[in-house]
């Protein structure tokens, strides 16, 4: 438990908070690219998981933080392609109630 000794589990303990780890993930932010073995092409650099209360916090490529998905690059393509799901479905939804039946 060294990361969260220093205090933070009596404040969580006190002030009713809890600290919920199986949602915690890693990314890294950056755009440095390794070369991948195998392949012409390159990768992310590769992140490595930790643990924390003896639970392993996997790496992500991408997060949903207050409603806007990053990623480990810092580019919109994750994000695009969500509101452009989101903007397909409600358009299919008000064709469908538009449709003289």
């Amino acid at each position: 438990m060294a990361g969260l000794s220093d205090g933070r589990l009596d404040w969580s303990a006190t002030h009713h908070c809890e600290f919920t780890v199986s949602k915690f993930g890693i990314m890294g932010l950056t755009r440095r690219r390794e070369p991948n073995p195998g392949m012409w092409h390159t990768r992310p650099v590769q992140q490595w998981p930790i643990f924390l209360q003896g639970i392993q916090v996997p790496v992500v490529m991408a997060h949903k933080f207050l409603g806007v998905i990053l990623d480990q690059e810092l580019r919109w393509k994750e994000h695009v392609n969500y509101a452009l799901q989101k903007g397909t479905k409600w358009v299919t939804q008000y064709h469908r109630l538009a449709r003289p039946s």
